[in-house]
């Protein structure tokens, strides 16, 4: 058996979660992604012109930062 070496460097993990009008759906998804363990190192939430606040409820759970990228709203951590 052969033994192949394993790069020991730290990853990065960063989570990608598009949401159109993910409700409470998306809400228990970021606290599930708090309570991860380890966390993720970031977290990017794509918006495409929900109506039901999921922004916002982004902000709230701690997902910082806004941008735009074609027409669809960013928001990360």
């Amino acid at each position: 058996m052969r033994v192949i070496p394993v790069n020991r460097s730290p990853l990065t993990v960063v989570v990608i979660v598009p949401v159109y009008n993910g409700g409470e759906r998306f809400c228990a998804s970021l606290d599930s992604l708090r309570r991860a363990e380890p966390p993720p190192d970031g977290v990017i939430v794509i918006g495409d012109g929900e109506t039901d606040g999921s922004s916002q409820f982004a902000e709230v759970a701690g997902v910082s930062g806004w941008g735009r990228c074609h027409g669809a709203d960013l928001v990360y951590s």
